[in-house]
């Protein structure tokens, strides 16, 4: 968290199972992923977010954000955002249409 303002992560999850180094002071963090995604489940990017949800004092509750359908959880640090954007569909897939747009929002914004 001294070096990593924030990352970005689509169709992803948990690098070496955990994101820990980043939970005690808490990182930025944009999230895409697909339900229907069979090559990698998301669970691993749930854990992720789950994780810093914790770590960046967020809420569970939500408000929606551009692009649709992601989401911004409410309450974290200053600076800290989380952004979940989930599709059905898709698969496992870049989704350029919704990463490159969603990801530049998010970055621009930090």
């Amino acid at each position: 968290p001294t070096v990593l303002r924030g990352y970005g992560v689509v169709a992803g999850g948990l690098v070496g199972g955990s994101n820990r180094d980043c939970e005690s002071g808490g990182v930025a963090a944009w999230f895409l992923h697909d339900l229907n995604d069979n090559e990698n489940p998301i669970s691993g990017n749930e854990g992720a977010r789950n994780r810093l949800i914790t770590a960046n004092g967020c809420t569970m509750t939500t408000m929606p954000v551009e692009p649709s359908p992601c989401v911004r959880y409410q309450g974290c640090r200053e600076g800290l955002p989380i952004d979940w954007c989930q599709t059905t569909g898709a698969g496992h897939s870049v989704q350029a249409s919704l990463s490159g747009p969603g990801m530049w929002q998010f970055f621009s914004s930090l």
